[in-house]
């Protein structure tokens, strides 16, 4: 059975009036696409979200934990893109290999069977779009080969 080795959020253009015009003045300024601009700014919105408090979990974590009914930590994350038809959209990108639990295991066989369901990657696309404010938003997968003995 192959598994998913990454969950990766697409994102859209910002919701808000005052967001688009801010990403606009920030590209005119560095002379850039207002996609360009966003990538750019994006660890600026999903650092913060990423940040612990002593004894608590991450705003993303949380995020997980709530889709996945139980505690996990994230132990990492990227900012990045994907390109397409000469667009760029700001991406965050989850590696399953760097999801755990409680006790510090690897859990990507759950999140591989949770996150095959269309349903799953909605939920996740939602929360976290409406989190990030943007107008839209998707996840897609990509699959590894499984771990073979």
């Amino acid at each position: 059975m192959s598994a998913i080795d990454n969950i990766i959020v697409l994102l859209g253009p910002p919701a808000s009036k005052s967001d688009q015009d801010r990403i606009a003045k920030h590209a005119q300024a560095r002379q850039q696409t207002c996609e360009d601009a966003q990538v750019e700014q994006l660890p600026a919105l999903v650092d913060p979200l990423a940040e612990r408090e002593p004894s608590r979990p991450s705003e993303l974590e949380t995020i997980f934990s709530e889709l996945l009914e139980r505690p996990v930590t994230l132990q990492s994350y990227s900012c990045t893109y994907i390109e397409k038809k000469a667009t760029r959209y700001p991406a965050v990108c989850f590696a399953t290999q760097d999801i755990i639990d409680a006790d510090g295991r690897q859990i990507a066989e759950l999140v591989t069977m949770f996150f095959r369901s269309s349903d799953a990657r909605s939920a996740l696309a939602e929360v976290l779009g409406k989190r990030l404010g943007v107008e839209w938003s998707r996840v897609v997968v990509n699959f590894g080969l499984a771990d073979r003995d």
